[in-house]
């Protein structure tokens, strides 16, 4: 008998929880970067050739991105203006020849990434997010599909 009282309070308990654990753990919780992606628009004081398109796409901690020829995957976290980007590493290992001079571009770009120590989303006309190092370049990223043919001057 007190079983079945016990059970409508187990299944009332029970329903109440369960959207809780359909939400999984909550890794990057007030994390910044969690769900965006951004597609590069200056480094080294200049836009980048029209055939390089690096991007990278944060979510719950984890980091995807391609370089030009290859794509990398690692893992990150960010607060406040701190970054950390740990363990990246190439998908896959493509030597692309063409265009000329994209893996020269690809390797930088990856090894900045891996530098980036600061970021700063600005939120202002257009939305920018900045990767910097700790000599203060840095890379300077559209959101995600905004990519134009660069209607603003690069940083300077």
């Amino acid at each position: 008998m007190m079983s079945l009282l016990l059970l409508p309070s187990v299944v009332l308990l029970s329903s109440l929880l369960s959207p809780l654990q359909e939400l999984g753990p909550q890794v990057g919780t007030g994390d910044p970067l969690n769900g965006t992606g951004w597609e590069l628009f200056a480094y080294r004081r200049s836009h980048p050739p029209e055939w390089l398109h690096f991007r990278v796409e944060y979510s719950q901690g984890k980091l995807t991105g391609f370089g030009g020829c290859n794509e990398f995957a690692g893992s990150y976290s960010g607060s406040g203006e701190r970054l950390e980007i740990l363990d990246v590493e190439w998908v896959d290992d493509q030597q692309c020849a063409e265009p000329e001079g994209i893996m020269e571009e690809e390797s930088f770009l990856f090894v900045f990434l891996q530098a980036g120590r600061r970021f700063r989303v600005k939120e202002a006309d257009p939305k920018r997010f900045l990767i910097f190092r700790p000599d203060g370049e840095a890379l300077t990223f559209d959101p995600m599909g905004s990519r134009s043919l660069y209607p603003n001057p690069a940083p300077s």
